[in-house]
């Protein structure tokens, strides 16, 4: 297998202010109101990014054991390695997962 450049774009502006946006992305608290059952957040390179979805799996398959924090900068990125569900058990046990980069810019309201 090899890498790729491939990319998927999306854009989203949300009615918050740029700080709730923030700390619901980067805390355990935060992400439960929008994504997931449960998740383990450590917000530092390297950290787990794992968010749950199928809680009556047996750990490590719940969802998205394994991911990790990349990089981030306060109020403005956050990117963490992503996986395959657990029924694709050879491509989420593959050592390619896809990167994903959350941008967060406040827009003026206009």
């Amino acid at each position: 297998m090899q890498t790729t450049d491939k990319q998927i774009r999306k854009s989203k502006v949300v009615n918050c202010p740029l700080e709730i946006v923030w700390w619901k992305w980067t805390t355990h608290e935060g992400l439960l109101t929008f994504f997931g059952k449960d998740n383990k957040i450590e917000l530092t390179p390297g950290g787990a990014y794992e968010i749950y979805f199928l809680m009556n799996n047996p750990v490590g398959l719940r969802g998205g054991e394994g991911c990790k924090v990349l990089s981030f900068l306060p109020k403005e990125m956050l990117s963490f390695t992503w996986n395959a569900p657990p029924e694709f058990k050879e491509i989420r046990d593959s050592v390619y997962h896809t990167w994903v980069i959350v941008n967060f810019k406040a827009v003026s309201q206009g």
